[in-house]
């Protein structure tokens, strides 16, 4: 396992792709300080895109969309603060915030969030059964909604179709 130095911390926000390859490339370039990457999703980073496929039929477990193994973050010293949402940036005191109170001083930042999805602005966009699918724990809901595989297909259309 590697041994960060404890100057320079740089903090990244947001586990998604972005986040994940740039904590990558950077033990990568060889730089060797504190390297926090920090997630609002509880789950261990994972790619978005097979929520929408084999995720949402449950035809795969959750853990094959991971972007790297848990053993992976641990010796590459990539330390992971999960669950938790960035609520302030003190640029001036290079200090990022969470809203548990955790807070992290840095030396560099990224902020890599990533989108949110569009919201359906139509007439019944607000009833029962419109979902929207970016984090794991939207994609248990929609697979709770799409019970069959005629009520998915009928609903992947429709997005597909909305965008």
């Amino acid at each position: 396992m590697r041994r960060p130095t404890v100057t320079n911390p740089y903090v990244i926000v947001g586990g998604g792709v972005a986040g994940v390859s740039a904590a990558e490339a950077l033990r990568g370039a060889g730089f060797d300080g504190r390297v926090v990457l920090v997630g609002e999703e509880q789950e261990y980073p994972y790619q978005r895109p097979p929520l929408s496929k084999g995720l949402l039929r449950g035809e795969v477990a959750p853990d094959f969309a991971s972007l790297r193994s848990p053993a992976f973050y641990e010796t590459n010293a990539i330390e992971l603060h999960l669950g938790d949402r960035v609520t302030r940036i003190d640029p001036r005191a290079r200090r990022v915030e969470c809203a548990s109170g955790t807070r992290f001083e840095y030396n560099k930042l990224l902020v890599a969030t990533g989108g949110m999805p569009r919201v359906l602005r139509v007439p019944g966009s607000d009833l029962p059964g419109i979902h929207y699918l970016r984090t794991l724990a939207q994609r248990s809901v929609c697979a709770r909604s799409c019970s069959s595989i005629r009520t998915f297909w009928w609903w992947a259309v429709v997005s597909l179709v909305v965008r």
